[in-house]
């Protein structure tokens, strides 16, 4: 539910990352002043505390003047960045979201009667795993492939997606209907493609990323190399695109031929880059 100290912790690693980045300038001691003289600025090299003159640069010297530019301009970033790192950690240090559960933990026999204000993210991929839904229904042909959690799946992919996700402990429905609204016609111009209407898909699964509570759909398509399907399949991640279900951010799609079947460690090397 928190995502405040991941959210921080990113910040802080960032600012860690500029500060170890900042441009390279050559070692020079002293400091900029820039003046103004009609308008034109001048620039002086100030190297003796408490002369407040400085020697003049001229502008032919540019080097000295940018160096002396940038040392000025990492300094005062890094008086920045070392500030924001201090004002990260001290709220950390002050920041514990886990006291809620904490608490709900401590109260015993009265949980049973309470609803938890907010629910840890164990508690919170149960009750999304307990939805009621009715699947697709799968035909007497086609081959018996059960999954390790005992469901039946459409093809072999489908069972290495499948266990994966249940090896991993994320969270999935398998061919769940999902409500999305797509336009008539998504690939035209005109305005009547702003035109929608809802239709119910099934999607291969439906994940869920316990730590930010995200829903992922993750499609496979398993037959590529057949040009009729794989049109089809270009076609289906156009409609989701549509539907707001972008590759990366909401929604996997995994593909394979003949010649290049399902690779189990690209499979999770997916499930572990987006819905862990």
């Amino acid at each position: 539910m928190f995502n405040i100290k991941e959210n921080l912790d990113a910040i802080s690693k960032q600012i860690t990352k500029l500060l170890q980045h900042l441009p390279k300038v050559k070692p020079t001691s002293g400091t900029l002043r820039v003046a103004h003289n009609k308008g034109c600025p001048q620039f002086y090299h100030m190297i003796q505390k408490g002369d407040t003159n400085g020697t003049y640069i001229p502008k032919s010297d540019a080097e000295l003047i940018t160096s002396l530019a940038q040392k000025d301009y990492n300094e005062k970033c890094q008086r920045i960045l070392k500030k924001m790192q201090k004002q990260i950690n001290a709220f950390l240090r002050k920041f514990h979201p886990e006291e809620f559960s904490a608490l709900h933990t401590k109260l015993g026999v009265r949980r049973d009667f309470i609803t938890p204000l907010i629910l840890t993210d164990d508690e919170f991929a149960a009750q999304w795993q307990a939805i009621p839904y009715t699947g697709k229904s799968i035909s007497s042909d086609v081959p018996q492939l059960i999954t390790s959690r005992g469901e039946h799946v459409r093809s072999k992919s489908e069972c290495i997606i499948a266990d994966t996700l249940t090896r991993l402990g994320i969270p999935y429905r398998y061919e769940a209907p999902l409500k999305i609204a797509i336009s008539d016609n998504p690939d035209s111009k005109s305005k009547r493609s702003s035109l929608k209407h809802a239709v119910t898909i099934h999607p291969d699964f439906t994940c869920l990323n316990k730590r930010t509570r995200q829903e992922f759909v993750w499609e496979h398509f398993g037959m590529m190399d057949k040009p009729d399907y794989a049109h089809n399949a270009v076609e289906k991640e156009r409609i989701y695109a549509s539907a707001g279900f972008i590759p990366g951010i909401n929604f996997i799609a995994t593909t394979e031929t003949t010649e290049l079947p399902l690779n189990s460690k690209h499979v999770e090397q997916l499930a572990k880059k987006l819905l862990l």
